[in-house]
């Protein structure tokens, strides 16, 4: 009971101090108004035992934005309904670009969920597979870091909705204790896949090929993952924060794929 007292009232700290940031607003009609932005932008951590869904333990499915023009200025809501993206200047100029999407979760076969919802995302790649990631932190209630991770999703640009294929190891505990756990596991991982790449026959013809030896972790591909660790490990530390970095050399499959899908007719 103290420990969930003591989240709230941190939650409640967190959210009075929270600060206004310079940035852009996007609409979905086209025009744009730029000022000081106060919302999900705050905080890149949450505590363990208040998980729900990561998206929301970041607050990047806040319902609205409050946004001014100026620091004197009144304050208004806007409604994430609203906002095709949100632009963030930080203060060495530098800038972020949050997408207002619609999320779909993977299933545990493999599947792509119906049910969808709204949530910004921070766009790393926009092409034809448009890439979105963060990093983040799991804080236990004394503070402690818990862990600390990145996430990745992708979105076929000629779809309305992106694929969090980051909870694709949600399922896998249970998975490897089933019969057929292989062919399972290759559903799981392939099918998004399937989904994401659908306009293109050549790759989802080819994906359960290319994941076999994953799957069967045989020595080819333990011996490219050892190649692409040491590899990475060289690199200076700034290429090593970078998110488009990590995601080659952590998730080369993926990002070798999207290349191949630049070509594809």
């Amino acid at each position: 009971m103290k420990n969930l007292i003591f989240i709230f009232v941190l939650l409640i700290s967190v959210t009075a101090n929270a600060k206004f940031v310079e940035g852009i607003v996007k609409f979905n009609d086209g025009h744009e108004e730029k000022g000081l932005i106060k919302s999900f932008l705050e905080e890149k951590w949450f505590f363990a035992q208040t998980s729900k869904s990561l998206e929301e333990n970041l607050n990047l499915d806040d319902k609205f934005l409050v946004f001014k023009i100026n620091n004197e200025s009144d304050t208004k809501k806007i409604l994430i309904d609203e906002i095709n993206q949100v632009t963030l200047i930080n203060e060495n100029n530098t800038v972020q670009i949050f997408k207002v999407i619609f999320l779909r979760e993977v299933n545990k076969d493999g599947t792509i969920s119906n049910e969808e919802r709204k949530v910004y995302l921070p766009l790393l790649k926009e092409g034809r597979i448009n890439i979105f990631g963060f990093k983040f932190l799991e804080k236990s209630v004394k503070g402690a870091i818990y862990s600390k991770d990145e996430i990745f999703y992708y979105q076929n640009s000629n779809e309305s909705y992106a694929i969090n294929y980051g909870n694709i190891d949600e399922f896998a505990s249970e998975i490897i204790f089933e019969s057929n756990m292989r062919e399972k596991l290759s559903k799981r991982m392939g099918n998004p896949l399937k989904d994401l790449f659908k306009d293109c026959p050549e790759i989802v013809n080819n994906i359960d090929t290319l994941l076999e030896p994953y799957i069967e972790q045989d020595r080819a591909y333990e011996a490219e993952e050892k190649r692409l660790s040491k590899e990475f490990k060289k690199l200076p530390k700034e290429k090593q924060n970078d998110l488009l970095t990590i995601h080659y050399y952590d998730f080369n499959f993926i990002d070798k794929l999207i290349n191949d899908y630049q070509n594809c007719k």
